[in-house]
């Protein structure tokens, strides 16, 4: 049996940022990786359940152990029990487990007021979780290194700037965090990171905060009804929570209804929304990609191409619909399309 052993982070404060940096083995041989905060934060969580969450999928379905001598909040371990069942379904395998030997404690109950964090991307899952939650939401936070790197400074640049911008315009503290995370972690064939680690990623960010936040409030891709594998998920992300730390998945709606609803609510949003997971030449939204074209089909729907200043021009979205469909969630989005363009009446063959 694997085991991955996992030490105590070591966390270093400078007068402009707060870096947290996690150390493990694996088979005796040493890994770390650090996660830059951007900014001066005296009370970053020196714990390790954002750690053990990144090797919860590896080892529930390779077997691996986590052992530790550090310290881990009791109900968090007692939750993520809760995730092998959720495994077992999705992977029709009633043998799998997770084994974690860990001396457990309870952490005391923080004095920050109901704080609330979301995880921001400029997209619009992200867009509806701000708008949904704009009275309670304190921060949002973007993380550099996971879609978007840090060599791709254009990008990234662009990127920055439009963040500052909804951060001022809606009042939100804007945090930013630099990993190494997605780099130096490699769970092997077959672990794909939009299926098993994206969430527990951002989530080991998170709990770096969490003794300033209460609550991670988490984006949605998928409804509810829509249990697959996928790495943050209804199903999933509330099993990540501890004693004093709740995260909470957010938006129980179609792509296309969050569209309508941000669009609804705040149209100056299409002046920053970023959806794209290609990036070619940097581009914020490349406007060929299966995501962007989309996107550009349901605004067109709605009447906002237009407004969709992020896109590139003279783009016809429903070029999206000559695109293979791969898989049965992508043929979950042309149908999602199709209804909206039969509720505005739209007929492509015309």
């Amino acid at each position: 049996m694997t085991q991955i052993k996992i030490l105590q982070p070591l966390v270093k404060f400078h007068n402009t940022f707060s870096t947290i940096t996690y150390e493990y083995l694996y088979d005796n041989k040493k890994y770390s990786f650090t996660n830059k905060f951007l900014s001066k934060i005296d009370n970053l969580y020196t714990g390790i359940e954002g750690l053990i969450s990144i090797f919860i999928p590896h080892c529930i379905l390779t077997g691996s152990r986590v052992k530790t001598d550090v310290p881990v909040d009791k109900k968090y371990l007692d939750n993520v029990q809760n995730i092998v069942d959720v495994f077992k379904r999705l992977h029709n395998n009633d043998k799998l487990n997770l084994n974690i030997h860990a001396p457990n404690t309870t952490r005391s109950v923080q004095t920050s007021h109901n704080k609330n964090i979301a995880a921001f991307t400029l997209g619009v899952d992200s867009f509806y979780t701000l708008y949904s939650n704009l009275n309670n939401l304190d921060s949002i936070l973007f993380i550099i290194g996971f879609d978007v790197k840090k060599h791709q400074k254009t990008l990234l640049g662009m990127t920055i700037k439009s963040l500052k911008e909804i951060s001022k315009v809606y009042g939100k503290e804007l945090i930013l965090c630099e990993t190494e995370l997605k780099n130096k972690i490699d769970h092997g064939k077959g672990f794909d990171w939009a299926c098993y680690f994206h969430g527990p990623a951002i989530f080991n960010i998170a709990y770096g905060l969490s003794n300033v936040f209460d609550n991670l409030i988490m984006p949605s891709t998928f409804e509810s009804k829509d249990e697959i594998k996928w790495g943050s998920h209804f199903i999933l992300d509330k099993h990540y929570s501890s004693s004093v730390f709740n995260i909470k998945h957010d938006g129980d709606l179609s792509r296309t209804e969050k569209v309508k609803f941000i669009t609804d609510y705040d149209i100056r949003c299409l002046e920053h929304l970023r959806v794209c997971y290609v990036n070619k030449n940097q581009d914020y939204n490349c406007t060929d990609c299966k995501k962007c074209l989309r996107t550009l089909c349901t605004l067109e729907i709605l009447g906002y191409k237009d407004k969709a200043t992020t896109f590139k021009k003279n783009v016809d979205g429903r070029d999206f619909f000559k695109l293979e469909i791969s898989d049965g969630m992508e043929q979950g989005v042309v149908d999602d399309i199709k209804k909206l363009e039969s509720e505005f009446g739209i007929d492509r063959n015309a």
